[in-house]
């Protein structure tokens, strides 16, 4: 019942329902985010290892091969592997003992998002999230503040210094108990080479993962040394915390074979919950790391991972392994500000809106003819050139990854 209720605090939003593998993604690999020629690939229980059976298997066809990670966990036997080419692992696809294969993804790495202030309308300033979440009632009248939950960050890593999570690491009474650094300090998207030490200091990213463990189970109440602006207390400041480090000091991506091994260790380590802040925007609940969300959770694991921070995509495309079918993915939306305008649709339909910028005031009633800038641009599009007069229009881009709203806005 304690894990329940703690995990609950944490989370937001849940998505559910089953999990689905399918035995090779070579479709999906043609995304710009694909790391060439690598792949991750399940494998049957095997005597010796997944790895050793690879290579021998390359060796008998003549394939020059690097296995990356090697997994041996009950959950997930197999290995991260890299070929010469991506057409070699097609001759491995038949393999009886080979029962899944994905391409290696690249993940990008949590990015400081600014914070608009909407004009018009009225904002609440004072509030405090464990009273909107809970978890304040948790605290004061079920006493539940983590003692006995073991609860695992995989991010990047933890500035286990702080005295909020006591200064310490892995020695007696430390709150920072257990972890590992998969990667290093030096390694980035120019430099993927990880490695990897016992030890997830991080002290010189912007401290995403330190401010995630933070929320879950920092404890600031009596510092004074120096004292913080304002004294504060995570959701469950007496749990046991585990640090899995996966990125470096630039913090710009890691990789999904990375995620799989540090959600092994996790699991290994018997984190009764699993926090993952990061994703990618496929939203397939097929991704291995989603895949194996599922299958730790059956396992007894709550695995609770971020949905994501902007909704560019829309409403309904969830970052994966968010869209994992069976652990939590969460989302959280501060409703601080109320609406100002509003806008009614040809039904008579009202909506309430703010703007997100000064516009100028709001629009008059007007009619427009819509006009698409480039019906075949799919990244690019409004980042550099307009392809119709604007003037009298209301044009419509395509929202692809080369640059923001702002830009193409500023075009038009």
């Amino acid at each position: 019942m304690k894990i329940t209720i703690i995990s609950m605090a944490i989370c937001l939003l849940v998505v559910s329902n089953t999990e689905a593998v399918a035995p090779i993604h070579f479709n999906r690999a043609a995304g710009r985010d694909v790391i060439h020629n690598c792949y991750i690939v399940e494998m049957s229980e095997l005597a010796g290892g997944p790895s050793r059976h690879f290579q021998v298997k390359a060796e008998g066809k003549g394939h020059s091969i690097r296995v990356h990670q090697e997994y041996t966990s009950n959950v997930f036997q197999g290995v991260s592997v890299e070929f010469q080419n991506d057409a070699d692992i097609k001759e491995y696809v038949n393999d009886p003992h080979v029962k899944a294969v994905w391409p290696v993804h690249k993940i990008p790495g949590p990015r400081l998002m600014k914070n608009y202030k909407p004009e018009g309308g009225n904002r609440s300033i004072s509030y405090d999230a464990h009273i909107l979440t809970g978890v304040d009632r948790v605290h004061k009248e079920l006493g539940f503040r983590g003692k006995g939950v073991k609860i695992g960050v995989i991010d990047t890593g933890i500035y286990w210094k702080h005295p909020a999570f006591g200064a310490c690491y892995k020695t007696k009474g430390c709150r920072i108990a257990y972890g590992y650094d998969f990667v290093g300090d030096n390694f980035s998207s120019a430099n993927p080479n990880p490695q990897p030490d016992s030890d997830p200091f991080d002290n010189c990213s912007a401290g995403h993962g330190t401010h995630t463990a933070g929320i879950i189970g920092a404890n600031a109440m009596h510092i004074t040394k120096p004292a913080p602006i304002a004294p504060f207390v995570g959701v469950a400041p007496e749990a046991t915390i585990g640090a899995y480090r996966i990125f470096g000091c630039a913090a710009d991506s890691t990789r999904s074979d990375i995620v799989i091994q540090a959600m092994l260790r996790a699991a290994a380590d018997k984190m009764d919950i699993i926090s993952m802040s990061i994703g990618e925007n496929s939203g397939w609940s097929e991704e291995v790391d989603a895949i194996l969300a599922s299958r730790l959770t059956k396992q007894g694991h709550i695995v609770v991972i971020s949905m994501g921070n902007n909704g560019g995509n829309g409403f309904f495309l969830g970052n994966s392994p968010g869209t994992t079918t069976d652990g939590f993915g969460v989302g959280s939306i501060d409703n601080l500000q109320t609406f100002e305008y509003l806008i009614s649709d040809e039904a008579k339909n009202q909506y309430g809106y703010l703007y997100g910028v000064k516009f100028g005031g709001p629009f008059p009633n007007i009619t427009a003819e819509i006009v698409v800038n480039n019906p075949t641009a799919v990244d690019d599009d409004g980042c550099t050139k307009l392809n119709v007069n604007p003037k009298g229009k209301v044009i419509i881009f395509s929202l692809g990854p080369a640059c923001g709203t702002a830009v193409k806005c500023g075009l038009a």
